[in-house]
């Protein structure tokens, strides 16, 4: 059975998405669980997230970014989410995730702290080896991980407590 995909998040509880799977696809109903969460943000600031919470928002990043861009696509574009990839992965049980994405922050080559800034100037910098390594890395995530909405969800589902909307 073909399930609808959810279009908008129109402010519905956590405990209101919940209930909309099996009627909609796991897909929409996290992204609309990103979408309530990313306006909480807007309107609260990230420090008044949760780490469940979080994890949300990362998770998204990670599929946005690397299901279309690849590593370099997260690393340049979504860098402020790279520091908490690899726990926000391990959390929701995505094992295989979390080891490419160790392996291709590794490629970086980042001797500090790992932080945003860290990242957006190692990618900056122009390495054909590195960008071909993260190619590799990228078509091996698309092989090997696939969708996480399943599991996300399933992480959802156990901190629902935690994972605060409206």
């Amino acid at each position: 059975m073909d399930l609808p995909f959810l279009r908008d998040y129109a402010g519905q509880t956590t405990t209101e998405l919940l209930a909309l799977d099996q009627t909609y696809r796991t897909d929409s109903i996290v992204l609309r669980f990103e979408e309530g969460l990313g306006q909480k943000a807007a309107r609260l600031g990230d420090d008044a997230l949760s780490t469940p919470e979080r994890v949300v928002l990362v998770i998204e990043a990670v599929e946005r970014a690397v299901n279309s861009d690849g590593y370099w696509g997260l690393f340049a574009n979504e860098a402020e989410y790279v520091p908490d990839v690899v726990s926000a992965l391990e959390a929701i049980g995505a094992g295989t995730a979390a080891d490419l994405t160790g392996q291709a922050i590794d490629e970086l080559r980042i001797d500090e702290r790992l932080t945003a800034e860290a990242v957006e100037l190692a990618i900056a910098h122009d390495d054909e080896a590195r960008d071909a390594r993260l190619d590799d890395l990228g078509q091996q995530y698309y092989e090997k991980v696939g969708d996480l909405s399943e599991p996300l969800l399933v992480y959802i589902r156990e901190n629902r407590d935690q994972i605060v909307l409206p």
